[in-house]
């Protein structure tokens, strides 16, 4: 379908920029609701002759998406700018109004298998500083490892004066790597002795503690060392490599992750002197009249203005069955509008107040966190544990070969213990797996499912319509071939 598009578009260009990086398109986005655009269409055209807005954009990969998305902007308005951010995920428009029809752009860009939003996301301020942090340790270890290679090739202290320069700069650049570089691991392990609590980052900051302390001696005894030192800024390069990396993969599978599950883009029809205008949901009042087309959710307790509706609650109480109800009767806050049309209702209360916030933001109870994170704390604190016994258990057993010697074993058992996959893997599959639970149809209303289904061994449903489907299905086909012409005409008519 995709590929039909774009030579019907003339868009074959997309394949040559891509240069084989076409990956498969998302789910089809024929029925997805843009509902959502249209607020802020209206506070855009608004704000005066030269409009702006910014959308979040779900499936960019490559430089194709880029272009595609620029060049179909090109042909559907003149004057104004198209700026796709595709680090961030952002499309940033700007046209004059009246010129630039925004819903049937991107409804045109969501056939090519791209997600457009509401602007959500955020650039990250702490993995922008761990980024800064990391290029600034990479250009400091590198100019150390060249003043060490000085000293494997031959530089001796008889040549005075540079080997002296050679030393104190070496000296200077680790002290700045152990402050930028060293800074989130001591931040980290100070907050967790505080809390009392063994972290995974207390090695790592004991070992990076233990090579500068004995540098620092080595430099005020007058026994002079740059092998530490070339050490010490490349391991903690390494380990700002590891959380960088972290941090990229979870908050790029964030961005992946468009559809949000909160409320804060959820917007309905209110009715103002027979007008419908679509607001957002949290700034309904009670008492305002509201139009519910079919099959939108209704945001709050609300009493029904029209003669008849039909109502289903079934993802709510699990009856598969909608509800037939009548004027004047009160209509909970969660149920679809399953009737053809579009009904009317009266707010009973403000949105604030609305049980559908507190369902959608339900937050864990203390005693079932502190259950479900007693696992992690458990792991954490013992391999912590292990690793500090098994680093001072080294660091005496060759305490007898001299100081230096004791702590080179003892630090590399902490560098090599370090447990960065583990800082990676967790985080990463608990996002890919609620993320996956949510294409499913699977809506996880706690953040510590993942670890309590681990102890689930019974299921038990407590009625029927939890169990089926809300439509009837045909079940063996074969059995139409056995009506008569007649029988057939009456089961079509009854279907």
């Amino acid at each position: 379908m995709v590929a039909t598009l774009l030579r019907d578009q003339h868009l074959d260009r997309y394949y040559d920029l891509a240069a084989g990086q076409v990956t498969a398109v998302g789910p089809t986005t024929a029925t997805r609701s843009r509902q959502w655009l249209q607020p802020l269409i209206e506070r855009a055209e608004a704000s005066g002759p030269l409009c702006s807005m910014q959308l979040d954009v779900q499936g960019i990969h490559c430089a194709a998406c880029v272009w595609l998305m620029n060049e179909t902007f090109r042909r559907s308005n003149h004057g104004g700018s198209v700026t796709v951010n595709p680090g961030l995920g952002r499309v940033s428009l700007r046209w004059e109004k009246g010129s630039f029809n925004v819903d049937a752009w991107v409804a045109q860009i969501e056939q090519f298998g791209y997600l457009f939003g509401a602007p959500r996301k955020e650039a990250g301020t702490e993995s922008q500083a761990l980024t800064v942090r990391l290029g600034i340790c990479t250009a400091l270890t590198i100019n150390v490892m060249l003043f060490s290679f000085s000293t494997y090739f031959g530089l001796t202290s008889a040549d005075s004066e540079v080997f002296t320069l050679f030393e104190r700069l070496s000296f200077l650049f680790s002290t700045l790597t152990v402050i930028v570089g060293g800074w989130p691991f001591f931040r980290s392990a100070f907050r967790s002795l505080q809390s009392k609590v063994l972290h995974l980052d207390l090695p790592i900051a004991l070992g990076i503690a233990l090579v500068y302390g004995v540098t620092v001696v080595q430099v005020a005894q007058g026994t002079h060392s740059l092998t530490y030192l070339d050490t010490l800024n490349t391991f903690i390069t390494l380990m700002l490599v590891g959380r960088w990396l972290q941090q990229r993969l979870v908050s790029r599978n964030r961005r992946l992750l468009l559809a949000d599950t909160g409320i804060e883009s959820f917007v309905v029809r209110r009715l103002e002197g027979g007008t419908a205008s679509v607001v957002p949901a949290t700034t309904i009042k009670c008492g305002e009249t509201l139009l519910i087309a079919h099959g939108e959710l209704l945001p709050v307790d609300a009493v029904l203005l029209d003669e008849t509706a039909m109502i289903s609650t079934d993802w709510i109480s699990g009856e598969s069955a909608p509800l037939h109800v009548t004027s004047a009767q009160t209509l909970r806050a969660g149920s679809f509008n399953a009737g053809r049309g579009a009904i009317r209702v009266t707010a009973m209360t403000d949105f604030a107040d609305s049980d559908l916030v507190s369902l959608l933001r339900q937050v864990p109870r203390p005693t079932e966190a502190a259950q479900v994170n007693s696992f992690w704390d458990t792991l954490a604190r013992r391999w912590v544990a292990g690793v500090l016994v098994i680093a001072a258990t080294g660091f005496l057993l060759w305490i007898h070969d001299g100081l230096p010697r004791a702590v080179e074993v003892a630090v590399s058992l902490l560098v090599v213990t370090c447990p960065c996959a583990i800082g990676v893997a967790l985080p990463l599959a608990h996002e890919l797996s609620l993320a996956r639970m949510r294409r499913a149809g699977f809506f996880v209303r706690t953040d510590s499912l993942m670890d309590r289904i681990l102890k689930i061994r019974h299921l038990v449903f407590d009625k029927t319509g939890t169990l089926t489907l809300g439509q009837l299905q045909l079940t063996d086909a074969t059995e139409l071939a056995n009506l008569s012409r007649d029988e057939r005409a009456v089961l079509w008519n009854l279907a």
